[in-house]
């Protein structure tokens, strides 16, 4: 009766603790400057979950090295669930894959909580290239193998131009940048023939009719874009990708917070005004379990390595 008495007491001071939790402001962490296609959606979360929590809930800006940096500052975290870290693909899966000087490991250093929704991203080129359709620029690209660049701002570009010349025998230059306004500037200009960004960069562009939009990557059309057609549309079905976001915490987060933070989050991605938030900063909200968060990521893990070396794409890591 002892030993069951005190396991009853320890499971009741347990539940308690728990329950106070948050007991103090939570950090929620990006990679990314104030402004980027992360921190927008990052600020909405915040919000909410201050609301349902109690506590304020500060994102804070680590940008550099391509989310490395924040990364490498989370994975350290022993506040239990104080902070907590808003990723996504290119920061757990395009970095680490090209960068040679990532320390953090993707699975092991992080705890997945939830999936928080996509982001389409879409191919475009200047009005003036000679090429109105995607299938029209992999043959000019076939034509001048080499001839023709594209815009770098990170990983993630660098990876998704990779496998558009492995699906289609093209070689490219590639053309790095410190962020996307430069690289902007360099297409509207002209000085670059080909970008792959997040929608939210291009959509009022293109619909300025300042670049044109060749395809967004996937399977279905952008209801924000929905004269745009798909990479599918132009025989490139292996050609699709969204660019995902998930929050996570340190790897060393207990399981009870994990999962109360799990539902809260699938909570708040079910109200329709949070919902309407983040879709009118391009993300499309979808929740998930933690479970099927590093299922995920394990899963793109393997099939961008695969792809990255198939590519030639890692020899870029240890130059």
């Amino acid at each position: 009766m002892n030993r069951i008495a005190t396991f009853l007491a320890a499971t009741l001071a347990s539940s308690s603790a728990f329950a106070q939790y948050p007991t103090k402001p939570i950090r929620l962490v990006v990679g990314y400057p104030a402004g980027s296609a992360v921190d927008a959606p990052a600020r909405v979360l915040a919000q909410g979950l201050s609301e349902s929590l109690g506590k304020p809930v500060v994102v804070e800006n680590k940008p550099g090295a391509e989310g490395a940096i924040a990364a490498d500052a989370v994975r350290h975290a022993t506040d239990d669930g104080h902070t907590l870290a808003l990723w996504e693909f290119s920061t757990l899966v395009a970095t680490p894959l090209l960068n040679k000087n990532v320390v953090y490991d993707s699975i092991k250093d992080f705890a997945p909580i939830s999936l928080v929704g996509h982001m389409t991203m879409t191919l475009s080129v200047n009005p003036t290239f000679p090429a109105k359709s995607l299938r029209e620029l992999i043959d000019n690209a076939r034509a001048n193998p080499g001839k023709l660049n594209y815009a770098s701002v990170g990983a993630q570009d660098t990876l998704l131009a990779g496998l558009l010349m492995k699906a289609t025998g093209t070689s490219m230059t590639r053309v790095n940048y410190k962020g996307p306004v430069q690289s902007m500037q360099d297409l509207l200009a002209g000085r670059i023939d080909v970008a792959i960004n997040p929608i939210g960069a291009q959509i009022a562009l293109a619909k300025d009719g300042r670049l044109r939009m060749l395809a967004v990557l996937g399977p279905t059309r952008d209801a924000d874009v929905p004269d745009v057609p798909t990479t599918a549309e132009a025989g490139l079905p292996e050609f699709g990708h969204r660019m995902w976001y998930g929050v996570f915490g340190a790897a060393n987060l207990a399981r009870e917070r994990i999962n109360f933070l799990n539902q809260q989050a699938n909570l708040l991605l079910k109200r329709p005004d949070l919902r309407e938030k983040l879709e009118q900063r391009w993300l499309k909200p979808e929740s998930s379990t933690p479970e099927a968060l590093a299922t995920r990521l394990k899963t793109d893990l393997e099939r961008w390595s695969k792809i990255a070396a198939e590519s030639g794409l890692t020899a870029l890591a240890t130059q």
